[in-house]
C-alpha cells in the first residue's frame, strides 16, 4: 500500500444503468450474463434493486446495439 492510497480521495463508486428504467445506480444487481454478438465478449447486464426481482431471463435481441453488440 502507498501513501497516496492512504492520503487521497477515495476510488469512485461502481455504477451501472438499470435495464428496465435506464436510471444509474450504485447499488446495481447482475441479472443476466449474456455473450456478446460477436461471439467471445460476455456481456453483464444490471438492474436497480427495485428492478431485479422483475427481470425475466434473456437476454433478448433489442438489448443489444447492433453496431458495438453492448447493451
Amino acid at each position: 500500500m502507498t501513501r497516496d492510497a492512504l492520503t487521497g480521495p477515495p476510488p469512485k463508486p461502481f455504477t451501472a444503468r438499470c435495464v428496465v428504467c435506464h436510471r444509474r445506480t450504485a447499488a446495481a444487481v447482475a441479472v443476466r450474463h449474456a455473450g456478446g454478438l460477436g461471439g467471445g465478449n460476455t456481456v453483464a447486464l444490471y438492474a436497480c434493486p427495485a428492478h431485479a426481482p422483475t427481470v425475466a431471463p434473456g437476454p433478448f435481441g433489442d438489448e443489444f446495439d447492433p453496431v458495438t453488440g453492448r447493451p
